[in-house]
């Protein structure tokens, strides 16, 4: 075996394990482009000497009669360098995630301002977030959102920031569904009766019915009620959850909304027993030549083994909402006024 082929085989290898294991988490944020595109050189490079061995670039580029079976792989280094970039720049990103993931501190930000404008060089963005480290350092990022994010943010909104200690300047925002789910692997999902079941069945805090629906879909904060309940808003799909640990949960939200995605769809398990008398109270107005409808639609009272379940339809403002209250006793009629 050519002994330059073994020598620069252990340099290829080497050359990958330096790259892999001994440049820093934190050297690859700084550089990460450059860091990919010299790693993906050297591995190419490396690798073509490791195949072909060439002592001198007249036997890389040879007189059409000094060919030989080398000379069929010259397209395919370029293709090796670019494939080597793109990996060293996806397992770079890949260590950082996981190293916030696992050393990564979380705190709540807020949205400071932005701008979004075009101007004759393009569109410019930036968004003003800032936060406080867990040693209250206050930190400024600047971030550059694509439109459609940016129409959806506003000024005051709670940002989600998870930094490392040793260097903040690494971070992920959760802001949203879909970043949710990018940082922590949990897809938002739709509120189903199995979770509300539960719910009532398991938890007794409000810090952990928080939890239990943060993990469920992004994202809830808690306000107080003008009765002076805790109550638990949605701020994506303007659910709201009040619950009273082992007596009941009540959830309000829209049945109707763009994507339908905030209906809880009552299951074939839940037996009709009758609607509530005097619980409906619906009127038509027109309003500029346009019929309106206001109210609510009477109360239907369902029953599942030791569940009680009682639904209710109102039209507000031209708007279809859905109130489910879940016990494990009839609630009274004056619940079912309290809500409205």
């Amino acid at each position: 075996m050519n002994i330059r082929r073994i020598i620069w085989g252990v340099v290829l290898l080497g050359t990958f394990f330096f790259f892999n294991n001994y440049i820093s988490v934190y050297t690859w944020h700084e550089a990460r482009f450059i860091l990919s595109l010299l790693g993906g050189i050297l591995l190419g490079v490396f690798l073509m000497q490791t195949v072909c061995a060439y002592s001198g670039m007249y036997e890389l580029m040879p007189d059409e009669d000094d060919r030989d079976w080398r000379y069929n792989f010259r397209l395919f280094w370029p293709i090796a360098m670019i494939a080597g970039t793109a990996y060293f720049f996806l397992v770079s990103s890949y260590r950082e995630d996981n190293l916030v993931a696992a050393k990564g501190v979380k705190v709540v930000g807020k949205i400071e301002g932005g701008q979004y404008r075009s101007n004759s060089k393009g569109v410019v963005s930036n968004t003003v977030i800032r936060f406080k480290t867990a040693e209250q350092k206050e930190m400024k990022l600047e971030i550059a959102f694509n439109l459609d994010e940016f129409r959806s943010l506003y000024v005051d909104q709670p940002v989600e920031v998870i930094y490392l200690p040793d260097n903040p300047k690494i971070y992920r925002l959760i802001y949203n569904a879909a970043t949710y789910e990018a940082v922590t692997g949990i897809s938002s999902r739709p509120l189903v009766m199995a979770d509300l079941e539960k719910m009532l069945d398991t938890i007794h805090t409000q810090e952990a019915l928080g939890a239990c629906l943060n993990k469920i879909c992004y994202r809830w904060e808690m306000e107080m009620s003008e009765a002076g309940e805790p109550t638990w808003k949605n701020v994506s799909t303007e659910q709201s959850i009040i619950l009273k640990p082992g007596i009941y949960l009540m959830v309000a939200g829209l049945e109707a909304s763009n994507d339908r995605s905030t209906q809880i769809v009552i299951p074939d398990a839940y037996k009709r027993k009758k609607e509530l008398e005097g619980s409906g109270n619906m009127k038509a107005e027109k309003k500029k030549e346009v019929m309106t409808i206001e109210g609510t639609m009477p109360a239907v009272l369902y029953d599942k083994g030791a569940y009680k379940l009682i639904t209710q339809t109102a039209w507000q403002s031209g708007r279809s909402l859905q109130y489910l209250i879940l016990a494990h006793e009839w609630p009274g009629p004056e619940k079912i006024s309290e809500k409205n």
